[in-house]
């Protein structure tokens, strides 16, 4: 059993290198899955996660392991605060959420990128985790650094490690700007998804494709999105699942019943 005890540190620091580097020590035949990654993938947010009770070779954990606040010319890092427990040979991801500064707006300087990439690539070289996500609901006027920073991950970060972002669903229906981002994995959130919720769920029902022109389209699902999951039910909706890995996010953190519940409710 593998066990991520994170304890708060006394101070925030402003930083290139947070003040606690931590170690990460069904959807039946129709999801991707090998034996390097299962199909089923579980977010594990800001909560206590006890999750030693599933099998490793069927979900695998993406936790949020810090965020980075771009913060003037500087990164504000703030590691996770709440435990982790999952099963030895647990496939982990590690998450890293990028927010902006609301009082002193970032720079998206080249020196703020540097250090961000620096942090970034120490982080995945000292870890044990496959893999390393990006959250970063970039802004229009934030794309040319979040491109410029993926572009510079996909490059410098070690081999073994899978790079994985994030996305607005709105990206993947029709915004064209992910074409040609270097990475190996878009996870497009059909939840949360305010104004574009109904957009997306007539997409969904007309069967056509969420398209990043980038890496491995994933679909990341939630129950608080009650439609995009009636949508799914529907011959198109089920067709869009198809051999696509699944990302699963809860606000209040996962049990084993909750989570078969919610593949049982789905039908997927």
């Amino acid at each position: 059993m593998l066990n991520i005890e994170l304890r708060k540190p006394s101070v925030l620091v402003i930083a290139l290198i947070s003040p606690a580097l931590m170690l990460c020590g069904l959807f039946k035949s129709k999801i991707l899955s090998t034996p390097e990654k299962p199909g089923i993938m579980l977010w594990a947010w800001e909560t206590p996660s006890d999750l030693r009770w599933l099998n490793p070779q069927r979900i695998g954990v993406a936790y949020l392991s810090e965020t980075v606040t771009l913060y003037g010319d500087r990164i504000w890092i703030k590691p996770r605060m709440q435990p982790l427990k999952v099963p030895d040979n647990t496939y982990l991801v590690q998450v890293v959420r990028i927010e902006r500064s609301l009082r002193n707006q970032p720079t998206l300087s080249e020196n703020q990128l540097d250090r961000l990439v620096s942090h970034l690539q120490l982080r995945a070289k000292q870890s044990d985790c496959k893999g390393l996500q990006i959250d970063y609901d970039a802004r229009y006027s934030e794309r040319t650094f979040y491109r410029a920073l993926l572009h510079r991950l996909s490059q410098q970060l070690p081999t073994r490690v899978e790079l994985s972002m994030t996305a607005l669903a709105s990206w993947c229906i029709g915004d064209r700007w992910l074409k040609n981002i270097e990475v190996d994995e878009v996870v497009p959130m059909l939840f949360s998804m305010g104004k574009d919720n109904q957009t997306v769920v007539r997409h969904i029902r007309a069967g056509k494709k969420l398209d990043s022109r980038a890496g491995q389209i994933a679909i990341g699902l939630a129950e608080s999105a009650p439609e995009v999951g009636h949508a799914l039910k529907e011959d198109k909706g089920k067709a869009l699942l198809k051999g696509k890995r699944v990302y699963l996010f809860s606000c209040t953190g996962w049990t084993e019943g909750r989570v078969d519940q919610i593949l049982r409710r789905m039908a997927i």
